[in-house]
C-alpha cells in the first residue's frame, strides 16, 4: 500500500492510500460519460430521421398505384388455324383497370387484315358509351367472320398468297372519369396464316403444263456435216395431233396425281413423298406439277410393281368379270 505524502507547516505526514476506491470511481465516471455520449448520439440519430420522414411526406405525397384499361383477343379455338379466305372466330375481352372513379369507353372497334378476305374488315363491339367501373371485366360474343363473297375476292393475291403472320388490331377509346382524360389504347393479336388450297390446285395445273410441254416438245437438232450433227430418230415422225395427245395425255395425268397429293397432305401428316417437296402455296404446288407425271412410275417401281404384273392383273380381272 502506497503512502500519501503531505506537506504541512513543514511537517511531512504520510497517509495510506486505497487504490481500490480510486479504481471504482474511475470506472463509474467513464460507464456515465458513454452512458451520456451514447445518449447524445441516440437522440441526434431520432431527430434526422424523423426530420427525413417529414420532409419524404411533404415532398412526394403518398399515391395509389392506378392501371388503364385493356382489351385481350384471343382464338375461340385455341386449336384453329388462320387460313385466308376461310371462316373464323374471335374472341374479344374488356378488362378495366384500378382506376378509382372508373373509366367511359366510347368506341371499341377490332380491324381485320384485308389480305385474309374475310369479312367484315371491321368489327364495331361499342358504339355507344359505356361506364365501367374500377376492375370491371366485359366478355364479347365471340366475332364471326365469314369469307368475303366471290365476286369481291382479289383471285390474283388469293392464289399467290404466302404463308406470313397477320395482326388483328383491337383500337379503344376512353376517358378517366376523375379527371375527364380522354386516351386511346391499342392491342394486337399477332397469329401466322396459311395460304388457301384453291392457290396449291392452281399451282399444280400450272406445274403439270409446264411439265407436259417441255416433255413433248423435239428436241432441238444441230444441222451439218461436223462430229457435231445429228442423226434423225428412227421410226416415224410424230404429227401435230400425236403431239397434242400426248400433251393432254400427260397434263391431265400429272394434274390428277397432283391433285391426290395435295388433298393428301391436307388432310394427313404422315405421307411420304417420292421427293421432299413442301407445298403450302402456290408456289410449292407448281414444284409439285412438274413432277406429277413421273410420280406414278416413281411409285411403281418402289412399290414392286412393274407393266407385267399390270397385264397379268388386268386379265384376271377381265377373266373374273366374264364368268
Amino acid at each position: 500500500m502506497g503512502k500519501l505524502q503531505k506537506f504541512s507547516a513543514g511537517v511531512r505526514e504520510d497517509k495510506p492510500i486505497d487504490q481500490g476506491r480510486v479504481g471504482e470511481d474511475y470506472e463509474q465516471d467513464c460507464t456515465m460519460g458513454i452512458a451520456k455520449l451514447n445518449g447524445i448520439v441516440l437522440a441526434g440519430l431520432l431527430a434526422l430521421s424523423a426530420g427525413g420522414v417529414r420532409a419524404g411526406e411533404s415532398a412526394t405525397p403518398a399515391t395509389t398505384p392506378t392501371s388503364e384499361p385493356e382489351v385481350t383477343l384471343a382464338l375461340v379455338d385455341p386449336d384453329d388455324k388462320v387460313t385466308v379466305w376461310q371462316a373464323m372466330r374471335l374472341q374479344v375481352t374488356l378488362v378495366n383497370g384500378s382506376l378509382p372513379a372508373g373509366v367511359g369507353v366510347t368506341s371499341l372497334k377490332v380491324s381485320i387484315p384485308r389480305e385474309l378476305e374475310l369479312s367484315p374488315r371491321e368489327v364495331e363491339l361499342i358504339s355507344d358509351a359505356i361506364e365501367l367501373n374500377a376492375g370491371a371485366r366485359r366478355d364479347f360474343p365471340p366475332v364471326e367472320l365469314a369469307s368475303q363473297p366471290a365476286r369481291d375476292v382479289a383471285f390474283a393475291s388469293l392464289i399467290t398468297y404466302r404463308p406470313r403472320k397477320v395482326a388483328f388490331v383491337a383500337t379503344l377509346k376512353y376517358e378517366s372519369l376523375a379527371d375527364k382524360r380522354s386516351a386511346t389504347r391499342t392491342s394486337k393479336l399477332v397469329l401466322p396464316a396459311r395460304a388457301h388450297p384453291i392457290g396449291m390446285y392452281a399451282g399444280g395445273l400450272l406445274g403439270s403444263l409446264l411439265a407436259a410441254l417441255f416433255l413433248i416438245l423435239p428436241p432441238v437438232r444441230i444441222r451439218g456435216t461436223g462430229p457435231q450433227a445429228q442423226t434423225p430418230p428412227a421410226g416415224p415422225a410424230l404429227t401435230a395431233l400425236d403431239r397434242l395427245r400426248e400433251l393432254g395425255v400427260r397434263f391431265v395425268r400429272g394434274t390428277v396425281v397432283t391433285a391426290i397429293v395435295i388433298l393428301l397432305l391436307q388432310t394427313t401428316t404422315d405421307v411420304t413423298l417420292p421427293i421432299n417437296i413442301a407445298v403450302q402455296d402456290f408456289f410449292g404446288g407448281v414444284l409439285l406439277g412438274l413432277f406429277g407425271d413421273k410420280m406414278p412410275m416413281r411409285c411403281k417401281k418402289k412399290s414392286g410393281v412393274d407393266r407385267s404384273d399390270a397385264g397379268k392383273f388386268r386379265k384376271t380381272a377381265a377373266r373374273t368379270t366374264c364368268m
